[in-house]
This record gives C-alpha cells, structure tokens and sequence, in this order.
C-alpha cells in the first residue's frame, strides 16, 4: 500500500616631529619610514658604534638579524653580508647598516636595508603568493628605557608590489626567527585561488597571515566580521570559523529555505570545489554541503528527523518517527531521504518548506 501524508504548517519558519609621530604611531609599518642618513665624517665612529651596539644588543632580535656581525665601514657606516634562515628558507643578504650615537628624539638610532642575492626559483611561497628575492629593513629605537629592533622582510612579489606592499614582520631570537605577514589590500583568493568561487570572500579585508606547524593562518574581516581562516601551504584546502558567520554566508540559497532558519554555524571548509559548512540544527551536530559552481546543496545531520526542521510534523504519529538521511535542495525542489519506523521513505517540501508529502512504498496507515 503506497500512503501519501501532506502537512501544512500554520508559521513561518598634530605638532609632533614625524620621526615622533611614526615612534608612537598605530601602524606598525610607519616605523621604517625614517632611517638614519649616512655621515662618513663621525669621528671615531668605530668606537661609537662599539658603545652603542653593546646597548642595542640587549633586544635579541639584534643579534637574531646578525647586526652584531656587520663590519665597520667608516664614518658611521657598517657592511652588513648575512645569510638568515626564516621558517627553514635562507635569505642570503646583502646590504648597509647606518647609526647615530646621538638621534634626535623619536629618531631611530640604527637602520638596516639588505636585499636578496639572486637566487633560482621561488624565494618565498605562501599559497599562490610567490617571490623571487626580498629586502630586509630594520630599525632600532630607544623605548621604554632600553631600545627596541623592528624588522620585516618585504618581498619583491609576482604582481603585488604596489605600496602598501604585503610584508613580514620579523621577531624571536638567534635559535629561531618568527614571522607575521601584514600590511597591503590582499584578497583571500591571492592566497587560497579556490576562494574565489565564493562571493562572499570578495569582499574581504586582509589582516595578518601567520604560521602555525604546517598550516597559515590568516586573520581579516567580511563586511565587519571578523574570520579567522587556515590553509595548507599550497593553498589547497580553506578552513574559515568567526563567531558572527552564518550558513547563509556562504550558501546564500539557504534564505530560500526556512527549514535551515535554526542552523548554527561552527565552520566553513572548502577543498577544489567542494564546500562544506558544518554547525549545529536543533543542538544536533549538522553539515550542508555543495559545489562552488551548483546552486544546489545537501543537508545532514546526526539523528536528525523530520520534526528537528518542521515542529509540526510532531502533530502526526508516524512523521515524528520520520528519521531523516539527508535534505537535498535544488532551485527548483527541496526534498528529504529516510525511514519512518525503519521503512524507506521519501518527503517533498513545498512553498519554501512550510508543507511537506512524505511518500513510502511499504507504508501502511497503521505505521
């Protein structure tokens, strides 16, 4: 006997010095914009420069970067030729390092600008990002008592190197030298390509990318929102959590679906074209997933039934029962899989979800 049951529901789902002001500024970038000039007339600048650099030598950092090794060069000048080795890369460098025993106030005491011997192949690979060769700047300041090494490594990216140009701050110590990318308008899909398949990524604010084992994360904002996102070092896979996302973020055709009304986001995964947005629905631990490129998507959760998304299917004995295996939607239906008391059954949603027809083969009326 084939039973068809229909159920309607009744709801709806100012004066300072800029040397001063760069000294005190926000943005951790604007400490590189002053250095200090070259003066070949110091007078006894090699013990100038013996004094000072026991002083600056109390940030690890300047001992991490090698300044301590640069070689005296006249006046206050001094030959700076280093291979640094950051997250397992080498950098042979090459450049000039400047100091002043005596700055201004706000004035940086010491600046460092280095650039890349030619190498072959990519330097550096983040993602997609690429680059081929890289300077290093640093410049010392006296802070809080003692003085401060500020560094970053900016390199000479395949196709974004218009300023602010996306850079490295350095930090850590001789054993290892730790890194975080900042600065520049990157898009996410710069870093992970398959990212832009998904529209809300466009809109993206790039904040900082940092590493972690074998995997980068990324941290920036959507519309005001802020999201953390990790991905592997190819670029290959994305996985993105923020406290404020929704599912329909990401899948916007859920709107259409007041079924989906209930769902609580926990994190979004994408691999190729594969998107998975996981969560919970109705406190049960719940997945929709799709292709980048479809319009259509499928919903599953743990010990899901058809009452968890329609309420009102608890009104009849036999669809409270309904265990549901997955909801599929596509623009032009929505309907569900499972098993009612065991037995394979099968619904249909209508008018956006608000009224369902369960069909099931071996169904009987006093199931």
């Amino acid at each position: 006997m084939r039973l068809f049951i229909a159920l309607f529901l009744s709801s709806v789902l100012s004066g300072f010095s800029p040397a001063f002001a760069a000294l005190n500024a926000a943005d951790p970038l604007s400490r590189f914009d002053e250095t200090v000039k070259a003066d070949k007339s110091l007078p006894d600048g090699k013990d100038e420069w013996a004094a000072l650099s026991k002083k600056l030598a109390s940030d690890p950092l300047f001992a991490a970067l090698g300044l301590d090794e640069a070689a005296f060069a006249g006046g206050n000048h001094l030959s700076y030729d280093k291979t640094l080795t950051i997250d397992g890369k080498e950098f042979d460098l090459k450049g000039d390092l400047y100091f002043d025993p005596r700055p201004a106030e706000g004035a940086p005491s010491a600046s460092l600008r280095a650039k890349t011997r030619a190498a072959e192949g990519d330097l550096i690979t983040i993602g997609a990002l690429r680059a081929r060769a890289a300077t290093l700047e640093a410049v010392i300041y006296k802070e809080d008592g003692g003085f401060k090494v500020h560094a970053r490594m900016i390199p000479n990216w395949s196709g974004h190197n218009k300023s602010p140009i996306p850079s490295f701050m350095l930090s850590g110590s001789k054993k290892d030298l730790d890194w975080t990318l900042v600065g520049g308008d990157l898009k996410l899909s710069d870093i992970v390509p398959a990212a832009s398949y998904v529209p809300y990524f466009r809109q993206f604010s790039f904040e900082s990318l940092s590493k972690t084992g074998d995997m980068f994360e990324i941290r920036g904002a959507v519309g005001g929102k802020k999201i953390t996102a990790r991905t592997d070092a190819e670029g290959k896979t994305l996985g993105v959590t923020g406290k404020e996302l929704l599912l329909s973020d990401f899948i916007r055709e859920v709107s259409a679906v007041r079924l989906l009304d209930g769902f609580s986001f926990a994190r979004f995964y994408l691999e190729g074209e594969d998107i998975t947005v996981s969560g919970a629905l109705n406190g049960k631990k719940a997945s929709v997933a799709r292709k980048a490129a479809d319009k259509s998507f499928t919903l599953t959760a743990e010990d899901l039934t058809l009452a968890d998304i329609m309420p009102a299917a608890d009104r009849a004995p036999a669809l409270s029962r309904f265990a549901l295996d997955r909801v599929e939607y596509t623009p032009k239906s929505l309907s569900a899989e499972g098993k009612i008391g065991g037995k394979p059954a099968a619904a249909t949603f209508s008018d956006s979800g608000r009224s369902v027809t369960v069909t099931a083969d071996s169904l009987e009326l006093k199931d």
